[in-house]
């Protein structure tokens, strides 16, 4: 790669960006997206975002999955509450001119209020900025959220086909909060899990937590996993998914909640 805008491939989707060359991070960052960053995700985006479908991207980062997405859609929506990670965001949507006429983006979170939130970051428009503050950890910056039931986005979520979800923690407040409206429309849900962030003083809370989390995901009738390079249907294993998944994960852990399973395989 060299100065200037680039553009970047991935499972016939070609889209232009602009590293900020100084950053050797993003520059790693977009090779190794050229090179199979996140296939689980993808190739979920691939298989279950219909052809002219409705995208939501919660976490949308820097724009790797939701400028893919929108060369699928109708309407692309991605929303980002770091203020750096959201300028680059802003400025690859705006190098690509046919994908930008889909996209709408919010330099915001969701949320299960309206509020000013607070949130931890590693680095200036790093990918792991999180509001799930753990202990002796400073806010570094806030960012507007916008309640997730209310009317700004419940009107999105009964019309979304697709949801991805990557907001480092905060999935296990929003989840529960959206509960009823997923279950009305029930759209492709690919959700990352980011245990690791939530508060462990209380071990019987932080348990509680997650459990509530995926007992609101029950309106699914299918659970996938990622597994050998292709999504597997797991639901006949729900009850104990979400712990395998921690447990191949580590960190952070992904699975895929839909009305239907997998294509079968050719």
């Amino acid at each position: 790669m060299t100065a200037g805008p680039v553009r970047v491939a991935r499972d016939g989707v070609v889209f232009v960006v602009e590293p900020d060359w100084s950053d050797a991070r993003e520059i790693q960052f977009w090779n190794a997206y050229a090179q199979g960053w996140e296939r689980d995700t993808l190739a979920a985006i691939a298989e279950f975002l219909p052809p002219g479908g409705v995208h939501l991207d919660i976490g949308a980062w820097i724009g790797p999955t939701l400028l893919f997405a929108a060369a699928r859609a109708r309407e692309a929506y991605g929303f980002e509450p770091d203020p750096a990670a959201f300028a680059k965001l802003r400025r690859n949507v705006a190098l690509n001119p046919a994908l930008a006429a889909r996209i709408r983006i919010k330099r915001a979170a969701l949320w299960i209020r309206d509020a000013d939130l607070s949130f931890a970051v590693s680095a200036p428009g790093d990918s792991t900025t999180s509001a799930m503050l753990r202990q002796g950890e400073v806010p570094a910056l806030t960012a507007p959220a916008f309640d997730a039931r209310g009317p700004a986005i419940a009107p999105l979520l009964a019309r979304a086909d697709f949801v991805k979800m990557d907001i480092e923690g905060a999935e296990f407040d929003l989840v529960p909060h959206i509960a009823d409206l997923l279950a009305a429309r029930r759209p492709a849900l690919h959700l990352s899990f980011h245990a690791h962030r939530l508060d462990k003083t209380d071990p019987a809370a932080w348990a509680a937590k997650q459990r509530a989390c995926v007992a609101a995901l029950a309106c699914y009738p299918r659970v996938l996993a990622w597994d050998e390079g292709a999504w597997r249907d797991i639901s006949d294993e729900r009850d104990v998914a979400y712990e395998r998944a921690l447990s191949r994960g580590g960190l952070e852990a992904s699975l895929l909640y839909t009305a239907s399973g997998p294509r079968a395989s050719a």
